[in-house]
Order: C-alpha cells, then structure tokens, then sequence
C-alpha cells in the first residue's frame, strides 16, 4: 500500500471511530493549565503535542526552537523501459509506484522560497533520472512540499520547560516516514512515565536557547 493510501485509510478509520477531527486549529482556544489543555467547549486532555511541521516555527510555546523549513519538490513520471524491481538513488530517489510509474525526488531549496512548483525543479530532477536511464520518461505531476529541518538533523521532541503539559514531536526533516512512527510510539511510553526519552532527540539539548528567548522577552527563568 502506498504512503497517500495508508494515511486516506487511517484518516477514513479515524474520522469513523471518533478519533479523529478534522479542522483547521485555533490557538486562541488553547487554555493550557498545570493540569491539562482544554480547547473550545468539547476537548479536554492531559497533553497536548504539537506535530506541525514547519508551521511550527510560529507556534507560542516552541518558536526558540532552531525548526528551518526547507523546501522540495518531486515529479511523477511513467518510464515503461524502467526496472520496477528496485529503488533506485544516485543524487535522486526514483521510486516505483505500480504500472510504469515512478516517483523522483528531491529537490532542497532554502529561503527565499518559491510560491508554485518550478521549472527549474522540474529540469533538475528530469536531468538526475536521465542519470540513472537511457530509457525515455514523461513527466506527469510535479509537487512541492516543506521539510521541518533541524541543524543537528534529529528530531525536536519533548516537553515544554515550563509547560509540562505541552509537547512537541516534530522535525523529521526527510526521514519522517522512516522514523516517526517509531519516535511516536516512544514519545508515547515516555508521557505514559515507562520510558525515558532517547538524549539525541530531547528538545533539552537547546535549553540555552531557550533561555536566550526569555532574556530577549525580558522574562526572568
């Protein structure tokens, strides 16, 4: 099963179940308390975790963060000539997606950021799998997407330092399908007080900067 199908059908289970909800979310109903989280007049929980992504570079509780967007686009080509046997990845990823078809990525693009998918994205990635084949290709979609970066390339997670009921399990970078739900399903165990989270991914690791922010705000720690 592909990625885009799992996830439809983990959406489709959880809407059903109750699990799940769909809306855009509004910080202005967050009240967070020593206790727990309530939002608007139906949630209520004992923590909250925040898996934004790159948007999370605006987020109140975590924006001293070091999280840097970094944005990549990918094309969708049919290569009948292909071999769908293998992953291929030689300064690109050529992926197999059933009947011919193949998924190349992808492209890093720092600040400043493009408003659409681009062109010259587009002659990159076609440049790279003309690399790996002499087989002909038609490109057939093009999309762009942001990566939530980190500048030790691990993952951001943990609990707010003053916030304890806060959480934030994000900064994957590239790697998210590979390793967030493992990281998941610890981060999990470790608010549930059975593990202890893993040092290389601890948000800890930047206590001075966000010790920095609170000097800046004129906040004393």
């Amino acid at each position: 099963m592909a990625l885009r199908e799992l996830l439809e059908a983990l959406a489709t289970e959880g809407l059903q179940n109750g699990w799940l909800r769909r809306e855009t979310f509004d910080p202005q109903q967050l009240v967070v308390t020593d206790s727990g989280v309530v939002y608007g007049e139906s949630v209520r929980a004992r923590h909250i975790i925040f898996c934004e992504g790159s948007a999370a570079t605006q987020n109140p509780y975590f924006n001293w963060l070091p999280l840097r967007p970094n944005q990549g686009e990918v094309l969708d080509v049919e290569c009948p000539g292909l071999s769908e046997a293998q992953v291929l990845n030689r300064g690109a990823y050529v992926v197999p997606l059933g009947q011919q078809r193949f998924r190349v990525g992808a492209t890093y693009r720092r600040p400043p950021f493009a408003e659409s998918i681009t062109d010259e994205a587009r002659q990159e990635l076609s440049h790279k799998l003309s690399t790996m084949t002499d087989q002909p290709f038609v490109v057939t979609g093009q999309r762009m997407g942001m990566r939530p970066t980190v500048p030790d390339r691990k993952p951001l997670v943990g609990t707010h330092p003053a916030r304890p009921v806060v959480s934030i399990c994000n900064g994957f970078g590239s790697k998210g399908v590979m390793i967030a739900p493992r990281l998941a399903a610890h981060f999990a165990d470790v608010l549930e007080g059975t593990a202890e989270l893993w040092s290389e991914v601890n948000i800890e690791r930047y206590s001075a900067l966000y010790l920095a922010s609170l000097s800046e705000a004129g906040v004393s720690s």
